[in-house]
């Protein structure tokens, strides 16, 4: 293997981590510098404005009355700076032997300080250079950090823009760069350029002296200020012809100009407007700052979430849930026990671990089964990580549920039974098994499980567990996906069909849910996700059917019934019984503005039409990328006419599609996924989206595997650690599936 992708990629990934710690650990520093420097960058336009009043309300200002007030004030000549008010009325003394603030003409104080923001520009100024600390060095070092920091920006993603929190990040760090960049740069750049201060061997006039001194040679009725500076007097004179101006024995002249670096920095080059670029500058980078470190905080707020911390003692209730009564059962039990005054954790099972289970005094697990007698999905992070005895000496309860029309009822709960024992788990209560409604076999698991622990009888909580309900649908609707007539090698499709059907009322459903249909004398129903959502129409239920074929042990192709069918036998205006069942763990996200990436393999597109267009009817609703895969294109692309009208409208923000047996370009949807690795790493990281992945079982593991590459490619994790997050989002609903055989 070639050494230069090694090198590029450990590069790559020691810019990230550079890019990521460093803004971490600076970021208090940074926002200190940057909200300073947004106070000083308002100084030129509060300026500009100050000369506009003064210029307004100044009228018969006497420069000489000045300067006797201020010789009658500072007799001893040792006040460093005289404010004049905008109406010149009052002026304010700072240091001397009478600082305060006076009326020019009667000399009387003044209680009522004349409005300056001098105070809050000093403050901002000590916070912007020296952090309060009165070590200089600090903001220096931290510019050149941050200039580090925009410059490996650049290297680390394209910005492709999304509306969302870090989509905004990277657009605007990436094409604000050359503009925002001068910022950090000017600072450090600061005396370069500037010319040398005055040379003056004789001691600094006095205040009032140099107001003497400028009143014959400047118009001084818009003085704003006389100072002392490094050992020289300053005059500040508002208006046209004003400026700053350099008084000593010598004469009158303008005081030296700024270093073009300083200019830039301060925001003084161009007054007020300057100050406006550089104030939006400290803002744009003051959010950039902020929004990499909420990002950061939120992933390491969810993979804290997803963690539990066992100590040796308690209840754990964890739970694999399908359609959510798992889920209610164990929050329901966990309230009993709470109620009994034990101590409780709950928590998916796919966010568990063998050792975290093992150091609970009991777990009480509950798990549903899944198409025929399988483990929910996510349940199996958990059981591949099983080993003999990695639960040695750990108490168990298990409550099964399933359905008994299925040949294998409450396989998935035999199937984690069998593993749990295996791994040297001891069962505390005998495996229970609920067939249909399991709320009365649990009121009597519980009465057995108080028993077991020595505890008064638990009461157990009203809670509905009904996750179906029973509708009558007629067809109005078959319209076939597939294009049999395509082939130019004759080779079959897989026949696929979009099937419409209506209720006479309103039902409620979302895009992911099942519909669960029985053939004629079979009392096992089949299930088929709904492509459709009850907010855009609530009597509308669309299905993607493949009609299922196979050849028996005597070489005779045998069809499915129930897809054949709804494919070819129900006749439009035909009636079928049905019914809907939840599947929360596959809907839509709850946030409208959550970014999904929906995955689905030939007739796993099935669901994907209902997210699409349930996006498409709401107002800034987060972006979508569907990836789709199927054998040829020409014959295989699903839904193809409504693809591209949702490409136009702008209801799908991105599509791509894999063809795995076209003679040019073949592809599958791993190979998609890699290739575009970088953006699904923005969308899941950075941009907190969420992932759908609906087809064929063995795309769990193919995706998951990918999904480990493209996080070892762009954040170093390793694969270890790669596979920790992917269980983390399996159980965080960050990656949901629904597969099928």
């Amino acid at each position: 293997m070639p050494a230069a992708p090694s090198l590029k990629k450990g590069f790559k990934t020691a810019l990230m981590q550079a890019h990521r710690w460093i803004g971490l650990i600076l970021f208090p520093v940074f926002a200190v510098i940057l909200v300073s420097g947004a106070i000083l960058a308002f100084k030129p336009i509060s300026a500009e404005l100050s000369q506009q009043a003064v210029m307004e309300q100044r009228q018969n200002f006497n420069p000489q009355l000045l300067a006797q007030r201020l010789s009658a004030l500072d007799s001893d000549g040792r006040a460093i700076m005289a404010m004049v008010s905008t109406d010149g009325m009052t002026v304010t003394i700072k240091g001397g032997q009478s600082p305060g603030t006076f009326n020019i003409v009667s000399g009387e104080a003044v209680a009522d300080k004349p409005a300056s923001s001098f105070g809050l520009f000093e403050v901002a100024k000590q916070a912007h250079i020296s952090l309060f600390t009165g070590i200089d060095d600090i903001s220096e070092i931290a510019s050149y950090f941050m200039i580090g920091i925009m410059i490996a920006g650049l290297f680390l993603a394209w910005p492709r823009f999304r509306n969302t929190m870090m989509g905004w990040h990277t657009v605007l760090g990436f094409f604000l760069l050359p503009a925002l960049i001068i910022i950090p740069l000017s600072g450090l750049l600061f005396d370069v350029g500037k010319p040398e201060g005055p040379k003056n061997l004789q001691p600094p006039l006095s205040l009032s002296n140099a107001v003497t001194q400028a009143a014959g040679t400047i118009d001084l009725n818009g003085i704003t200020m006389v100072r002392q500076r490094k050992g020289t007097t300053f005059v500040q004179v508002a208006g046209p012809e004003g400026g700053t101006f350099q008084v000593s024995r010598n004469g009158v002249g303008p005081a030296p100009s700024h270093g073009i670096f300083k200019q830039i920095h301060e925001g003084i080059w161009a007054g007020m407007w300057s100050g406006l670029l550089n104030l939006t500058g400290a803002i744009v980078l003051f959010i950039l700052s902020l929004t990499g470190f909420l990002s950061w905080f939120r992933r390491a707020r969810l993979s804290r979430r997803s963690a539990i911390s066992s100590g040796g003692s308690g209840i754990l209730v964890s739970y694999a849930s399908q359609t959510g009564t798992a889920a209610k059962l164990a929050e329901a039990t966990a309230q009993a026990m709470r109620s009994a005054g034990k101590s409780v954790s709950v928590a998916a099972l796919a966010a568990l671990n063998p050792p975290m289970m093992a150091g609970f005094k009991e777990n009480l697990v509950f798990v549903s089964t899944t198409g025929d007698g399988d483990l929910p999905d996510q349940a199996r992070p958990f059981v591949r990580a099983l080993r003999p005895g990695a639960l040695n000496g750990t108490r168990v309860s298990l409550f099964a549920l399933g359905d008994s029309r299925y040949e294998n009822f409450c396989g998935g709960g035999y199937s984690l039974r069998q593993a749990m024992l295996q791994a040297g788990a001891t069962e505390a209560i005998e495996f229970t098994k609920a067939d249909g409604d399991p709320k009365p076999v649990w009121r009597r698991w519980l009465e057995s499980l108080a028993c077991d622990l020595g505890t008064e009888a638990v009461e157990a909580p009203e809670i509905d567990t009904a996750d179906s309900i029973a509708t009558t649908l007629f067809l109005c609707e078959c319209v076939r996906l597939d294009s049999p007539d395509a082939h130019a090698d004759g080779q079959d499709t897989n026949e696929t069909w979009s099937i419409v059907l209506t209720a006479t009322q309103d039902l409620a459903f979302r895009p992911g849910d099942l519909l669960l249909v029985a053939p004629k004398n079979d009392p096992r129903p089949r299930s088929y996700s709904i492509g459709s959502s009850s907010l855009i129409d609530p009597r509308r239920i669309e299905l993607t059917v493949t009609r299922h074929t196979w050849t028996d042990e005597a070489g005779i192709v045998r069809d499915g019934r129930m897809s054949t069918f709804l494919c070819r036998e129900l006749a439009i205006g035909g009636r079928i019984d049905a019914q809907i069942r939840r599947n929360p763990g596959f809907n839509p996200p709850d946030s409208t503005t959550t970014p999904v990436i929906l995955i689905g393999a030939g007739c796993g597109i099935a669901p994907f039409p209902g997210f699409i267009e349930e996006r498409a009817s709401l107002q800034n609703a987060g972006p979508v990328w569907l990836l789709f895969g199927n054998r040829r294109k020409v014959c295989d692309f699903l839904h193809r006419e409504r693809i591209g009208h949702w490409l136009e409208s702008g209801a799908l923000h991105r599509f791509d599609a894999a063809f795995s047996r076209d003679a040019e370009n073949a592809a599958r949807i791993d190979r998609l996924l890699i290739e575009n690795g970088r953006d699904v790493k923005q969308w899941l990281m950075d941009e907190n989206g969420v992932l759908y992945l609906c087809g064929r079982k063995a795309m769990l593991d193919t995706v998951s595997a990918t999904l480990r590459t493209i996080l070892a490619a762009h954040t170093g994790m390793n694969d270890e650690a790669a596979q920790g997050m992917i269980e983390a989002w399996l159980a965080q609903g960050k990656i949901r599936t629904d597969l099928f055989d």
